[in-house]
């Protein structure tokens, strides 16, 4: 795969068929973009949750999902 269809998602490549928004990639991921402790960086940078419905996803984007469990 080369990057212009690929995106990096924790470090794992991952095709991209077309380009999308941070929302749409969360829930095909079935990340609940609700929960709390769940952050996304995208191309090194934090994204607020607020703009995850406008914020595109493009073919050679690297992003970072974190969702903070509890437990011990």
């Amino acid at each position: 795969m080369t990057t212009e269809n690929t995106i990096r998602v924790n470090g794992e490549t991952e095709a991209l068929a077309e380009a999308t928004t941070l929302s749409v990639l969360l829930a095909d991921k079935g990340v609940d973009a609700g929960a709390k402790g769940v952050a996304v960086a995208l191309n090194g940078r934090l994204v607020q949750r607020a703009t995850w419905a406008e914020t595109p996803v493009a073919a050679g984007d690297v992003l970072e999902i974190v969702q903070a469990k509890q437990g011990g």
